[in-house]
């Protein structure tokens, strides 16, 4: 759409008003012809393959490069009345094929060198007044947690969100929905154990082992409605900076069969603390956000660093939640850990996700960090993105004080039949 100035309607993002100028690039020249031009731009006749860009608007082309049927450049119909051109390379050309031109957008296919990617970005930075240049990326972490993974997803980023002029989005193959079953069984096959997950879920290889290792299948489910009588509490794990991450995670606990089921997430920044206290009571029953007990980091009864405030005592006073804090002697997380894993041997712990149609419902943002959860060489858990497990982990330590919206309401009823008597 940014070749051709045709917008959908419903796109908020930037609008290019003048024809642009295109790179593309994948890893090898045969890779750039056989995937970029074949199956995603430009379609290939051959195979009844449809490209983005309707034929009907390509004024034409030329063929270059070293490789049969790879097209250099081509040249495409702009709504302005101008030329939009998108012209084709591979990282294999070197560093001296990225240089020296401007250009609106640069789109890489699979993970470039830092060198290459910070080439591009001089191709893509404003030298004259109304430029503005973009970089996208498409890429399997297969290298691991490089510089290029934490260029995007480090400093507490949260996937959809942009800060400092970045943005990362995850994918699964659950979201592939042209991929069957069988297809994906056939592909895993073929795969090894660290590829699976790269090509899969998009997690990289980080530390010296992940965390949690437990099968998937054996605790996600898709959300349902959950029963009146089960109990629930849930875990905040604040900012320490107005600016910053909030984490907070809703549990119910099935006390008959001693099942927990995580059934909300909820990860946010750069928003004020009355904002917060407002999505934490759209998470909880309607009406109940000062009887449903929230354990938040004890460090949230210091001050914020910038508005001095005291983050559980504004809470608790000024947005009437019920708040405990938290247990956080030594070795508590990894306690927590290991009866996280116990659980899930035993059937006692499931997580609400599920994907409908490419859109994700249930505690994705928590998944999202438990799948990158890992140590370092030493065995110490990297601390950061954590921030949906943290709160994860203050609810688990509270489970004791669960309580259900029945016995909620039979409270009320008592105290009002009591009340009658006077």
């Amino acid at each position: 759409m940014h070749l051709t100035g045709n917008y959908p309607e419903w796109w908020n993002g930037y609008r290019y008003h003048e024809p642009v100028n295109v790179w593309v690039a994948s890893m090898s020249r045969e890779a750039t012809r056989d995937i970029l031009q074949k199956k995603y731009y430009l379609g290939d006749d051959s195979s009844g393959m449809i490209g983005l860009i309707p034929q009907n608007i390509i004024l034409s082309k030329s063929y270059g490069g070293g490789v049969s049927h790879f097209i250099d450049t081509v040249y495409i119909k702009h709504t302005s009345g101008g030329t939009s051109t998108l012209s084709f390379k591979s990282f294999d050309q070197g560093l001296e094929k990225f240089q020296g031109t401007q250009r609106h957008i640069i789109h890489l296919d699979e993970e470039p060198s830092r060198e290459l990617y910070i080439e591009c970005m001089m191709r893509t930075t404003a030298t004259e007044k109304d430029f503005y240049g973009m970089i996208l990326l498409s890429m399997v972490p297969l290298k691991g947690t490089t510089d290029m993974v934490l260029h995007f997803t480090d400093n507490d980023r949260i996937a959809g969100v942009p800060k400092d002029g970045r943005c990362f989005v995850g994918g699964t193959w659950d979201e592939v929905t042209h991929l069957t079953d069988d297809v994906k069984k056939d592909l895993i096959s073929s795969m090894l154990p660290h590829e699976i997950e790269a090509r899969t879920k998009g997690i990289p290889v980080v530390g010296t082992g992940k965390v949690f290792t437990m099968a998937e299948v054996d605790f996600l489910i898709a959300p349902k409605e959950i029963p009146n009588h089960w109990g629930l509490v849930y875990g905040v794990d604040p900012a320490a900076t107005s600016p910053g991450v909030w984490g907070v995670v809703l549990l119910a606990h099935d006390r008959d069969e001693d099942i927990v089921y995580v059934i909300k997430d909820y990860k946010m920044s750069n928003l004020s603390l009355s904002a917060h206290a407002k999505n934490i009571k759209g998470m909880l029953p309607f009406g109940y956000h000062n009887t449903i007990t929230g354990l938040i980091d004890p460090a949230g009864a210091g001050e914020n660093q910038e508005t001095k405030v005291q983050t559980t005592y504004a809470l608790r006073v000024d947005h009437d939640l019920l708040l405990s804090k938290a247990n956080k002697v030594n070795n508590a997380k990894e306690i927590t850990i290991n009866k996280i894993r116990e659980r899930i041997h035993k059937g006692k712990f499931k997580m609400f996700y599920s994907v409908e149609k490419g859109l994700k419902k249930g505690c994705y943002n928590l998944l999202e960090e438990w799948r990158m959860y890992s140590r370092d060489e030493e065995g110490v858990i990297f601390k950061k993105n954590d921030h949906c497990l943290d709160a994860l982990f203050y609810a688990l330590r509270g489970l004791n004080m669960a309580v259900s919206t029945e016995e909620l309401r039979w409270s009320k009823h008592q105290t009002r039949q009591v009340g009658n008597l006077y």
